[in-house]
């Protein structure tokens, strides 16, 4: 189905946390959180939120969203600030992933490397990207599968993959007919499949894991509104979530 955010009109959403009933609307430019009912798009409520970059999903239901200048992680339950960690490391955060056990991934593009944080804030893993791992074409979008297997993938769909010790056991190439354009996004679904935000091409594509082309969507789920520009993509057990132009999306599970 598709649900149209009137609301954003003007501002784009940068990035999508599902959170039970509800999506956490990050909106950067305006430094604006948020709170829409999943199949209504009903605003619930709304707050600010400095320098917000990405966010995750938390397993308790609550949204962790990274942000810059202090680089920070702040966790919210239906819009209440729960916890704060400012974290005293020297990067350039670009994206945020979690685990089930409440650990945090961040992505540095400064040093080109994976920070793995504890709920705590404590460091508990660093993982240094070569050449090798497209660590010059670096777009730094991250995931985490449910076997805390770590994915990244840069600017050119080039994604390694790294298993939970760090230790890198996989890499492959998002190859299509036709070029690629702007790789941002990646999520994986509840298939364990891949979903990559192929922005300027209007489409997101689906992959297996191991790097198997199964598909595409290049349309809304109603069939009549093609998805412009995709500017943001999340997913939970129920949907794939795209924000495409102020018209979120709402794709199935899987391609036929």
């Amino acid at each position: 189905k598709e649900v149209y955010f009137w609301p954003f009109s003007n501002y784009p959403v940068n990035a999508i946390i599902p959170s039970g009933q509800n999506l956490y609307l990050l909106q950067k430019t305006i430094d604006r959180c948020t709170i829409a009912k999943t199949d209504t798009g009903e605003v619930e409520k709304e707050f600010s939120v400095k320098n917000a970059l990405s966010g995750a999903a938390l397993s308790d239901g609550s949204a962790a969203i990274l942000c810059d200048n202090p680089m920070r992680i702040e966790v919210y339950n239906r819009g209440k600030l729960m916890k704060k960690m400012v974290l005293e490391h020297t990067c350039v955060p670009n994206s945020l992933a979690a685990d089930r056990d409440g650990n945090f991934y961040v992505s540095d593009t400064k040093l080109a490397r994976i920070i793995k944080i504890s709920n705590d804030g404590r460091e508990m893993l660093n993982i240094e990207l070569t050449e090798k791992d497209g660590a010059l074409n670096w777009g730094g979008c991250l995931a985490v599968d449910g076997g805390e297997n770590i994915y990244i993938c840069d600017n050119y769909g080039n994604f390694t993959v790294f298993n939970k010790e760090g230790r890198r056991t996989a890499g492959w190439k998002a190859e299509l007919a036709g070029k690629l354009n702007y790789y941002r996004m990646f999520v994986i679904g509840p298939d364990n499949n891949i979903y990559i935000m192929d922005r300027d091409n209007h489409r997101i594509l689906v992959y297996t894991t191991g790097g198997k082309y199964l598909g595409r969507f290049t349309q809304g789920s109603n069939r009549k509104n093609r998805m412009y520009y995709p500017g943001a993509i999340a997913s939970d057990d129920r949907y794939i979530y795209v924000y495409a132009i102020n018209i979120f999306t709402y794709l199935p599970i899987g391609v036929k």
